[in-house]
C-alpha cells in the first residue's frame, strides 16, 4: 500500500538489514494493523477501508505481495 500525501502506507518489505528475511507475518496481524492505520488516519481510508474490509481482496493483496516478496 502506497502513502497518502507522504503520511502512513504499509511497507511489505519483510527484509532484514543483514540480509535475512523475516517470517512473513500472520494474515490477522496485517488486518489488524491495516485497520489501525485506518483509524489513526495514516493512510486514506477513502482507499483503503473498502480494501481492508473485504477480507478476500485484502487477502489477495498480501497473497501478491508476499508472494513477491518471498518467491518460491
Amino acid at each position: 500500500m502506497t502513502r497518502t500525501n507522504g503520511h502512513g502506507g504499509i511497507d511489505f518489505d519483510f527484509s532484514a538489514l543483514d540480509g535475512q528475511l523475516f517470517a512473513p507475518p500472520d494474515f490477522w496481524r496485517l488486518v489488524l494493523f491495516a485497520k489501525r492505520s485506518v483509524h489513526d488516519r495514516t493512510i486514506d481510508s477513502h482507499r483503503y477501508k473498502p480494501i481492508i474490509d473485504d477480507a478476500e481482496r485484502y487477502r489477495n493483496l498480501i497473497d501478491a505481495e508476499l508472494d513477491h516478496q518471498f518467491p518460491t
